[in-house]
């Protein structure tokens, strides 16, 4: 019977440690949160999409406590305009924000599409 208890100590201080240290979020809660954002990209769904947003890349989530931070690339035609990319920016920030109520900062990178096909 000790050694039940000592095991659940155990998993009870190994939890804990994880809230009080930053890491990262296992690689289950970090595809759902690619899966949050694919309704931007549905031609379907015309409320949620953000016409300027190519892609998605680099999604990495790190835990802060009880806190969850959120970063990633957000891929945009070399051509968008300030506003646009603000826009692309804040609803995807919205997106993530909404979906999970432990996430308290996302940090969206904006960079040009660069590949040959963006070019003239």
């Amino acid at each position: 019977m000790s050694f039940v208890i000592l095991g659940q100590g155990f998993g009870l201080l190994r939890g804990a440690f994880k809230q009080l240290t930053d890491a990262g979020v296992s690689e289950h809660t970090r595809m759902s949160l690619v899966r949050q954002l694919d309704p931007l990209f549905d031609v379907s769904s015309r409320s949620l999409r953000l016409p300027h947003l190519q892609s998605i890349q680099d999604v990495r989530a790190v835990r802060s406590g009880a806190l969850m931070f959120v970063d990633l690339i957000a891929v945009l035609p070399a051509d968008t305009t300030m506003s646009d990319a603000n826009v692309v920016q804040e609803g995807i920030r919205r997106r993530l924000m909404s979906s999970r109520k432990e996430i308290s900062e996302v940090r969206v990178k904006l960079v040009p599409d660069t590949s040959s096909e963006a070019r003239r």
